[in-house]
């Protein structure tokens, strides 16, 4: 319907019938007015149900031949004609169409727009509910996202706090402690000064002790001698410093004298007693009770003879000191000009020379705790250089040992067997318990002893711990094996060979399962040793024929040990069968390191870790031990296993059917033990695996070559 009047562009409201126009109000009305229209049925645009549900019946007549049905429509004039309008002048040239087909055409496309436009609205309408519903998941997913975001930031901010707290509290533990450290050495630093004070105080007293009893009873003539005779004093004072003890009393001796001469009183007695005591009768008698005072304060410990000559010695100094002073004491007598500011004046002086005295005693103390500290830190050095040296020296010793013992138990290891031997020294190894093992050193030995031990006596006296020579004693005492012979290896039976299982994996499907495959060809003994608590020593070690390693510890520093202690029980002629998967994989945390690795003692180098692919078994030896009685094996689904490649002067038994090593075996030196390398993971599906990822015991012989392994390397 198109929106505008045919004669106007206003907007359209009746439908004219007959004309199959479109009219406004004003046409309408018009345009039907006119005698040739008015038969013509207008319709008001009021809804589109209503146009749609018309049915028009009449007919329209042709406006010039109006007798004539309008049947056709001009294209050029845009109008309806009869067929006499066909031959008319007027319509020379022109188009005409059935007004029927151009009804049922404009019918037929409406139709298909509606069709198209609501299978548009239709798709749009899926279109926008699917960006609806995935809006609305990735609104839920951030949701989720963002409060799993906010857990973890708040346990996050809680461990930090915790981690803050926790520091916080051990900082204020130490802090605490070093604090009461501190002040504990400043209780004991006070202690000791009290100490001494009292010390100083009874040998103050003592010294009063031995005075005549003159002088007990009046200290003011003390006091006045002591004033009066500056000689004396400094006597008096060179003594004590020569005396450490003596030096401390100083500190308390003046100050209490100090206090009895402020007193005007005991001025005014010292004035009065200067002014009017007689020279030749009292101050005779205090020089030489005070010389004889000096002599017993230096308390020598001699014979009474010597005692005698020591005093007459000192009343002679004493006298020299005494006689200016005693002349002028006279003369001060008669002239009786002494005043008190002369007197206070010495008392000035003495107490100058007491703070002198004290400042010298401090520095004194100081220095000599600078110098104690600087000892105690060079001892501290000493002690750990001794330390060092020690641990050096045990670490040479304990090798000597192991090399004495292998050469004691095994024999030399010389590659040249030909060269005529030359006669060797006979050397001992003293043993805790006192027994002796005589033995010859090699030239290798010799040197390293040369270098520890500079005597000519070729004895070596070691404690010899339970980890090493200790195991010795246990071996002869209980019927555990020590090493053996080729002849007595090939004689060994199997119910008789001792397994270590040495695992720290502390599954128990998992180990018995393992223990299970050991026990298959008939070995009795299979001890579990877990090597997270402990480290086997190498006595403990050599207690058994053969050690199966089964090892994922992520300690570098224990793999290391680990690998020490393993050459060391190769070389006593004992056999090790290794499970290779991680063990021996490159940059895995659990691989095996220290010296069993760089010396080149394995079979095979160092490979990259592999999981995930079935494997099976390939070429093997027939008429090799291991492979006794080895019919199939399957890995299963995953195999773990290393890709690896053979080491130089090893042995490849069998291969898997890739053509990667699955066991190889190599021996070191003639006289060392062998060591094997099962290159898949030794727990079958029964030990606990149930997804496939191993071999099962029903179907593969993986239990089997375990056993013949390790009956193989302990009887080679």
């Amino acid at each position: 319907m198109s929106s505008n009047c045919h004669l106007c562009q206003e907007q359209t409201k009746y439908f004219c019938e007959n004309c199959g126009i479109y009219l406004c109000k004003n046409h309408e009305q018009t345009y039907h007015q006119n005698k040739k229209f008015l038969n013509h049925n207008s319709i008001a645009l009021g809804s589109k149900k209503k146009i749609l549900n018309t049915k028009f019946t009449s007919v329209s007549m042709c406006p010039v031949h109006q007798k004539q049905k309008a049947i056709f429509f001009c294209m050029e004039s845009r109008t309806i004609a009869c067929k006499l309008c066909k031959s008319d002048s007027t319509h020379k040239g022109h188009s005409f169409v059935k007004i029927l087909k151009l009804h049922q055409e404009m019918m037929g496309t409406k139709k298909n727009s509606q069709d198209v436009f609501k299978k548009d609205l239709k798709s749009k309408a899926l279109n926008l509910m699917k960006k609806h519903a995935e809006e609305n998941k990735e609104f839920d997913k951030n949701i989720r996202l963002i409060t799993k975001s906010e857990k973890q930031s708040l346990n996050e901010l809680k461990k930090k706090t915790g981690q803050l707290i926790n520091l916080l509290k051990t900082r204020y533990k130490e802090l605490s402690k070093e604090i009461k450290r501190e002040q504990q050495k400043k209780l004991q630093f006070f202690e000791k000064k009290k100490s001494e004070r009292v010390n100083s105080n009874m040998v103050f007293q003592d010294f009063l002790d031995h005075l005549d009893p003159k002088f007990k009873t009046s200290e003011n003539a003390f006091i006045k001698t002591l004033m009066i005779s500056d000689g004396l004093l400094d006597y008096w004072n060179n003594n004590k410093k020569l005396e450490e003890k003596q030096i401390k009393k100083q500190k308390e001796f003046p100050l209490r004298f100090e206090k009895v001469l402020k007193t005007e009183k005991i001025e005014n007695d010292i004035v009065r007693r200067l002014m009017f005591q007689n020279p030749n009768d009292d101050y005779s008698s205090t020089t030489t009770t005070t010389s004889t005072s000096s002599v017993t304060t230096s308390r020598s410990v001699s014979s009474s003879s010597e005692k005698e000559n020591q005093e007459e010695k000192k009343k002679k100094k004493n006298s020299d000191f005494l006689e200016p002073n005693v002349q002028n004491t006279e003369h001060e007598h008669d002239s009786k000009e002494i005043s008190k500011s002369e007197i206070e004046k010495n008392i000035d002086n003495q107490t100058i020379k007491e703070k002198e005295t004290e400042n010298e005693n401090e520095k004194d103390c100081k220095e000599k705790e600078k110098e104690q500290k600087k000892k105690k830190e060079k001892e501290e050095k000493d002690k750990d250089k001794n330390k060092k040296e020690e641990e050096e020296k045990e670490k040479e010793n304990e090798k000597i040992v192991d090399d004495v013992l292998d050469e004691v138990l095994l024999g030399s290891n010389d590659e040249n067997p030909k060269t005529p031997k030359k006669k060797k020294k006979n050397h001992k190894i003293i043993l805790t318990s006192g027994s002796e093992l005589d033995f010859e050193l090699s030239p290798r030995i010799k040197k390293a002893k040369n270098k520890n031990e500079k005597d000519s006596e070729h004895i070596f006296e070691t404690p010899l711990k339970q980890e090493r020579i200790g195991s010795i004693k246990k071996e002869k005492k209980t019927d555990s094996p020590l090493p053996m012979r080729r002849n007595e290896k090939e004689n060994l039976e199997i119910h008789n060979i001792k397994v270590m299982y040495m695992t720290n994996n502390d599954d128990e499907e998992y180990n018995s399962d393992v223990i299970k495959s050991i026990k298959k060809t008939g070995i009795q003994t299979v001890d579990l040793y877990d090597v997270r608590k402990k480290l086997p020593t190498s006595g403990k070690m050599r207690q058994y024929h053969a050690i199966f390693l089964r090892f994922m510890c992520t300690n570098s520093k224990i793999n290391e040990k680990l690998g020490g202690s393993l050459i060391k029980y190769i070389r006593s002629g004992r056999g090790l069968v290794i499970g290779a998967h991680r063990t021996l994989a490159l940059n895995d945390p659990a691989q095996l390191k220290g010296k069993i690795i760089t010396s080149n003692y394995l079979p095979i180098k160092l490979g990259r870790k592999i999981f995930g692919s079935k494997r099976l078994l390939g070429n093997y030896i027939k008429s090799h031990p291991i492979m006794k009685g080895v019919k199939n094996f399957s890995g299963g689904k995953k195999t773990p296993h290393t890709k690896c490649e053979l080491a130089q002067g090893a042995k490849k038994i069998a291969s898997f059917d890739n053509g990667t090593i699955m066991i190889a075996e190599k021996k070191h030196k003639p006289n060392y033990g062998t060591i094997v390398v099962l290159n898949f993971s030794p727990r079958s599906t029964h030990g606990g695996c149930t997804d496939n990822k191993s071999w099962n015991r029903l179907t593969s012989n993986g239990d089997l070559i375990i056993a013949n392994s390790l009956v193989y390397v302990a009887k080679n």
